[in-house]
């Protein structure tokens, strides 16, 4: 388990693996993470404290994930880009956008999550 102070960023590759980097060490941070699909979009926000990871792609679904443990959240919009911004009262609001065109803005809590 990593501490919230640890900086992380986040790449993709073409199997749809996510990789968590430290920021300043350069370090892969944890096993990859497997999506099960093509990602076309990440994104980041803090909900309820907690770091997310929110991945969108070929199958129209955007999925979460913890970003310290990697470990997968229960949750899932139709999506094929995402778009995340952390509220100051711990939320967080995600645009997400379908193949069709379709833009839909979702409010997520901890609760939500």
């Amino acid at each position: 388990m990593f501490a919230a102070e640890t900086h992380l960023f986040v790449s993709c590759d073409q199997e749809g693996e996510l990789k968590r980097w430290n920021a300043v060490t350069g370090a892969q941070v944890g096993p990859a993470i497997k999506t099960g699909t093509d990602v076309y979009s990440l994104a980041t926000a803090s909900v309820g404290g907690i770091g997310v990871l929110f991945a969108a792609g070929a199958d129209d679904t955007v999925r979460a994930w913890d970003a310290d443990t990697g470990e997968p959240i229960r949750f899932s919009l139709r999506g094929t880009v995402v778009s995340a911004l952390t509220q100051p009262d711990g939320t967080a609001l995600l645009a997400t956008s379908t193949a069709q065109g379709e833009i839909v803005v979702h409010a997520c809590s901890l609760r939500a999550l």
